[in-house]
């Protein structure tokens, strides 16, 4: 019932955002909707070169928002870089597929319980996240006692063991 219940958010809120709009002749767009939340698209042609994004000092937001954007993302094929702080909902981007992501020495993943409007809420939202992530991300946020309101914050030298370095990847 709670994986329905965020299915049924995800959409809602795809729905009430502009994002899928921007895409012209098979290229990847960035717009900035009025939440503050990069949407991505591409057209139909498909992407034979997409862009490389770059995440660095990037402070979280809304897990439904974060997660809309990983999907677009993933379908897209785009590439992105970890560069440096990626915190709170911004960690939904390790879910991608390993060859769409690299990391750099700067990077770093800072986890925490979400909070939101209700406590049914914050706990639909950090279900879908362990349930999103990827399952090392999951073992060692287990190993630290899960989520709390605490940031706990995962370092380059342990991403790094399941993240293609930069350079080896896509520089």
């Amino acid at each position: 019932m709670r994986l329905f219940g965020i299915i049924v958010l995800v959409t809602v809120c795809h729905l009430l955002t502009a994002c899928g709009s921007a895409g012209r002749g098979g290229t990847l767009t960035a717009d900035i909707t009025d939440c503050g939340v990069a949407c991505l698209s591409s057209t139909s042609t498909g992407l034979t070169d997409p862009r490389i994004l770059t995440v660095r000092g990037d402070r979280g937001g809304r897990v439904v928002s974060y997660s809309l954007q990983m999907m677009k993302l993933r379908d897209s094929g785009a590439k992105l870089k970890f560069a440096g702080r990626c915190d709170s909902a911004c960690t939904i981007y390790l879910a991608l597929p390993r060859n769409q992501t690299c990391i750099t020495p700067d990077a770093s993943f800072g986890f925490h319980a979400p909070s939101a409007a209700t406590p049914r809420a914050s706990l639909l939202a950090q279900d879908y996240l362990l349930e999103t992530y990827p399952s090392w991300v999951k073992s060692w946020i287990a190993s630290r006692g899960g989520l709390s309101k605490e940031i706990m914050t995962m370092d380059y030298a342990y991403a790094s063991q399941f993240l293609d370095r930069c350079d080896q990847q896509f520089a």
